[in-house]
């Protein structure tokens, strides 16, 4: 009889206890005051069921639901994170590093996302199109321009909607107090000057930099890449075209390095593992390997600011 005047005692006190968030909701039920309602009163509930357990003195049963409940916080995330590593590791497998050329000796096209916005992709290789663009013309290709275009067949280099970027110095002010101000010029060449800008051209460099091109698809079709069927970015791909030809088959393309970053999802559990997504990309090669190749100039200097 004790215990079950005990146990009216206590939900006579939950229910006073939520009383004010029940009338709240009642008169005016926001979405603030309808989650104190049930956190309240899903607490009176644990609270009973505890005090309940403890009086009837099934004390071991609590040790258990403890000991259940910091299992169910720690396995999944680690049973998670260890597929998901898994998956990353499988995908990045097809990662390949070789000696690369020095690129001040190539004539090269860069296909990044955004042209720009270069800050997401490879330090090394952003100075050297920053400095390309200073001493001559920088050819680059916005992959989100690419829609329509089947990369799975070869495709004419002339076709592509090629921008020449040039940065210029000019004097900003007047006289002795005249600075020196560099701008930087985009302009999408015409099919004639696309076709006699690219004839020279002998290297192809790809980079996604922060976001997920169509690229990867008609990449996946290359022979390097047909190891694995994850979602896939492209971090970094190199490989040398022939220029005379004037196409570029990506399916054909032999690297002389190849860098993706796993894009997957791996599914969490309930609310003990939230779903985890990519991860912290593994790069094949040495920093040493893209500062060689992207900031040496072939005079045998550095570019400034390149090599850290």
């Amino acid at each position: 009889m004790a215990m079950g005047s005990q146990l009216w005692r206590g939900l006579g006190l939950a229910v006073i206890l939520a009383a004010p968030a029940r009338a709240e909701c009642f008169g005016n039920c926001g979405y603030g005051a309808a989650i104190a309602l049930v956190i309240g009163g899903g607490l009176a509930v644990v609270g009973l069921v505890g005090f309940a357990l403890v009086k009837l003195r099934l004390g071991w049963l609590l040790k258990w639901l403890f000991g259940a409940l910091v299992l169910l916080t720690l396995v999944p995330p680690t049973i998670r994170d260890w597929i998901h590593s898994a998956r990353q590791r499988a995908a990045e497998s097809v990662d390949f590093a070789g000696p690369l050329p020095r690129m001040d000796d190539r004539r090269t096209l860069f296909l990044v996302l955004d042209s720009g916005y270069l800050d997401g992709c490879p330090f090394e290789m952003r100075r050297h199109i920053e400095e390309e663009s200073l001493a001559q013309d920088a050819l680059l290709v916005d992959t989100w321009s690419l829609a329509g275009i089947d990369f799975t067949k070869p495709v004419v280099l002339a076709d592509l909607p090629v921008l020449r970027q040039t940065i210029r110095t000019r004097r900003d002010g007047e006289g002795a107090l005249a600075e020196p101000m560099s701008g930087t010029d985009r302009a999408l060449l015409s099919a004639a000057d696309r076709k006699a800008a690219l004839a020279g051209v002998d290297y192809l460099v790809i980079s996604d930099c922060y976001g997920q091109s169509g690229l990867s698809e008609a990449l996946r079709l290359n022979p390097v890449l047909q190891g694995t069927d994850a979602p896939l970015r492209i971090e970094l791909a190199m490989a040398p075209v022939d220029g005379r030809a004037g196409t570029v088959d990506l399916t054909q393309l032999t690297f002389d390095l190849l860098d993706v970053q796993y894009d997957g999802v791996t599914p969490g559990f309930l609310i003990f593992a939230r779903e985890r997504v990519g991860g912290i990309n593994r790069e094949p090669y040495d920093r040493k390997l893209l500062q060689d190749a992207f900031c040496l100039r072939s005079d045998g200097t550095t570019l400034p600011n390149c090599v850290y």
